[in-house]
């Protein structure tokens, strides 16, 4: 039996953010009987599973083997991308690979795609369905022209916005808790249905909601679409204001947000499963 070891890059702070997705992986692969070592282990013969080489793919070039898997939620699509992380392609073109977007799949050999599987950011020990929600919108990232230009639309309404950029873990945990929405916001104009941000929020009693981006990967957002999903600014600052004034409408966002997260974890384990019978 093949044994794997998880491995998070160490060579960026941001790479943080996989631990939670880390803890799925390790999660279902023990749920499946799959053979589990330490990160610290000097077993030689184990397969690592690697988050976040994308930030130092040099250094896991040397230190990892083609038996290895590479975990890549980078938009290898964009041009723009591939051409500021040619070491990165090379590393991944000469690795398995674990991707999130199949139009990611032209840039790859030997590669599975997979849906980023619904996961909650911290550990949670006890309930918070008694949590205040303290803010009407929670949004976490990077900033740009486009983000900042609707960021400062919803502070113009009556709309409670939370903003943040270095939040990880038991802070980002407690700030899903306390928002009714966590608001995803395209970086521009050539993206795709943010998947892990909404897997990241799909456990909580909080709405993912924002940019559709294009759902070629996500049939099933079809049925958020103009609820909580939008294509335009005008249509999703208007959507949100519903969603936070209608409970009707919030309410059934969030209860197709549970059937959507739902089929998501079972695809996972379905995914860790079929790959467990091919090693």
């Amino acid at each position: 039996m093949i044994t794997f070891i998880i491995h998070i890059d160490k060579h960026n702070n941001f790479n943080k953010i996989f631990i939670p997705l880390a803890i799925k992986f390790l999660e279902i692969l023990k749920k499946n009987n799959a053979s589990i070592a330490k990160n610290d282990s000097n077993k030689k013969d184990a397969r690592k599973i690697i988050f976040g080489s994308h930030a130092k793919p040099e250094y896991w070039k040397l230190t990892s083997s083609e038996e290895d898997i590479i975990v890549n939620l980078e938009p290898l699509y964009k041009k723009e991308f591939r051409e500021k992380n040619k070491s990165y392609i090379d590393l991944l073109k000469s690795r398995t690979t674990f991707d999130y977007c199949s139009l990611n799949s032209e840039f790859l050999y030997n590669h599975f795609y997979f849906k980023v599987p619904p996961h909650f950011v911290y550990s949670q020990k006890d309930s918070f369905n008694n949590i205040e929600k303290k803010y009407d919108n929670l949004f976490v990232g990077s900033r740009n022209k486009k983000r900042l230009d609707f960021l400062k639309k919803i502070s113009e309404t009556k709309l409670k916005l939370f903003t943040s950029f270095r939040i990880f873990s038991k802070n980002l945990d407690l700030a899903i808790k306390q928002s009714k929405i966590y608001l995803h916001l395209d970086y521009d104009e050539n993206t795709v249905f943010n998947n892990f941000k909404f897997a990241q929020c799909s456990k909580y009693e909080t709405i993912y909601a924002g940019h559709s981006g294009n759902i070629i990967d996500n049939p099933h957002m079809k049925e958020m679409l103009n609820l909580s999903l939008f294509k335009q600014d005008d249509e999703m600052l208007s959507g949100i204001e519903n969603l936070i004034s209608n409970q009707k409408d919030y309410l059934k966002a969030l209860n197709e947000q549970k059937k959507i997260s739902s089929i998501y974890e079972d695809e996972f384990n379905s995914f860790i499963k079929s790959f467990l019978k091919l090693s």
